[in-house]
């Protein structure tokens, strides 16, 4: 009886396997693995190697192409305006009695979370305190000091504010309206309807454009994991005196794939959004803590003048290319800006399939002009919130010399954020909370990631198997973990 039972189990095993496999679009998902396997393979054969390979396309391309990284962030400004307040405002993602799938509230905190919820954690304290040291847009003689603070943490607002937002925007208005409007399959591919029509997704074109994406998508997240991962080395460090090495990393990506595969399992509808709306009260309650205790006025002033000098910049910083820079009679472009501007706008060009391609499976039954305010502005605000509290206190905290954050910066990317929290009352147990917050972003990065990777690898499937999502989770991770020893992770 046991044995009939147990045969009957490995069946039904077997078949549950068939179908998945099934499920998968061989002629991506082959190809696909065989790139990430040599990619995995050589960096634990050749970590050096790897590394050297991956800078040496990012450098060619930061410093050979930046004018077209500059010219595209600036047109895909141009045209989300013209989309949004154009006749074109109006047109709906979906057919004319689809109603929103998710609340304002769940859709926003969804979008934000699934992005760069767990860069913005970290980056919103360190790079205000890297760029008013050394940044072309602060005066040499306020570098470091406190006059160079403000203009610092306009940057890094500068960095994610409306043009990265924008970069996902404009991709996921490009999968929704054909998706959504004419029933297409959400693939990456179906971007290309507006030129290709019924080819987008059979010609070498949409396969070509179904591969980049992937490939630019999974390096790009799995970076953004690799940067959580070093948060987490440095908080296990600081709190609990561990030393994470690389089975120890692995071990974080094992625990962060079973809160995801709860969250998987439970659906989109459930999961992701309950782990999407805790996450964002759980970093509004370390926003609103950092308000309380640190210093309240100085945050409120410089709020306002920085959303002024942001406003009244961007078009000039977003236009911005080093023109006018001389040496020697010759003109020599600065590398501060290849090196983060340019480095940025790729960075977010390939994070543009899976954001935008996440945006779009959310999004359906709201207006262009909805989605536009939604993707780009309130998120902007967002950004801006964060980098008013966190950005000000760590420079206050920097420049008091309560922390030399600068110095904590070079060590690890991550640390500045737990020791300006640390040197705050109550900085240990809000510490806590901080980890917490970055461990609720890792999940929603895992699981918003392997929704997308799912549903472009199944050939564009609304809603992918759990099996197929529990892989690409695990696969992300590992990809995460070997990336930071061979560079990939500074690379991106």
């Amino acid at each position: 009886m046991n044995d009939e039972h147990h045969e009957k189990k490995e069946s039904k095993t077997v078949e549950k396997l068939k179908q998945t496999w099934d499920e998968l679009d061989k002629k991506i998902f082959i190809p696909i693995m065989g790139f990430f396997l040599i990619v995995i393979i050589s960096s634990i054969v050749d970590p050096t190697a790897t590394k050297k390979a991956y800078q040496g396309v990012i450098n060619w391309l930061a410093f050979n192409m930046d004018w077209a990284y500059i010219a595209g962030a600036c047109a895909v400004i141009l045209i989300l305006i013209w989309s949004c307040f154009g006749k074109t405002g109006d047109i709906k993602l979906g057919t004319p009695d689809d109603t929103p799938e998710f609340s304002t509230i769940s859709w926003i905190a969804m979008m934000f979370g699934a992005s760069i919820g767990m860069s913005i954690l970290v980056a919103s304290v360190v790079e205000p305190i890297l760029y008013f040291h050394d940044s072309i847009w602060v005066a040499p003689e306020a570098m470091g000091k406190a006059e160079g603070t403000l203009d610092g943490i306009k940057v890094g607002l500068f960095h994610y504010g409306f043009t990265a937002w924008g970069f996902y925007s404009i991709a996921g208005l490009a999968i929704a309206l054909p998706a959504f409007r004419m029933s297409r399959p959400m693939t990456l591919s179906i971007g290309l309807y507006g030129i290709l029509k019924e080819k987008s997704r059979s010609s070498s074109w949409g396969w070509g454009t179904d591969m980049l994406g992937l490939i630019a998508s999974i390096g790009g997240i799995s970076s953004g994991l690799g940067l959580g991962i070093l948060s987490f080395v440095y908080a296990f460090k600081k709190y609990f005196d561990i030393d994470l090495t690389m089975g120890g990393q692995l071990g974080i990506v094992i625990v962060l794939s079973i809160f995801f595969t709860a969250s998987a399992v439970s659906g989109l509808q459930r999961g992701l959004k309950w782990i999407s709306n805790l996450n964002i009260a759980v970093f509004a309650g370390l926003l609103l803590f950092v308000l309380m205790v640190g210093p309240t006025r100085h945050i409120l002033n410089t709020s306002i003048q920085l959303a002024g000098d942001y406003l009244s910049s961007f078009i000039e910083m977003n236009f911005f290319t080093d023109a006018s820079s001389y040496k020697d009679g010759e003109w020599a472009q600065r590398s501060w800006l290849n090196w983060w501007t340019v480095m940025y706008w790729m960075w977010f060009v390939a994070y543009m399939p899976f954001v935008g391609g996440f945006l779009a499976r959310i999004s359906k039954g709201r207006t262009i002009r909805e989605y536009v305010v939604g993707s780009v502005v309130f998120p902007t605000i967002m950004v801006w919130i964060v980098f008013s509290i966190f950005g000000t206190t760590a420079c206050d905290v920097d420049v008091a010399g309560t922390v030399d954050l600068y110095a904590v910066s070079k060590t690890n990317y991550a640390g500045p954020l737990y020791e300006m929290v640390g040197s705050l009352p109550m900085g240990g147990l809000f510490g806590f909370l901080a980890l917490f917050s970055s461990i609720l972003f890792g999940i929603t990065t895992f699981d918003s990631a392997s929704y997308f990777i799912s549903m472009q690898t199944t050939k564009g499937r609304l809603n992918p198997s759990i099996l197929i999502r529990l892989f690409w989770g695990m696969t992300l991770g590992v990809i995460a973990v070997l990336l930071i020893p061979s560079g990939g992770i500074q690379a991106a």
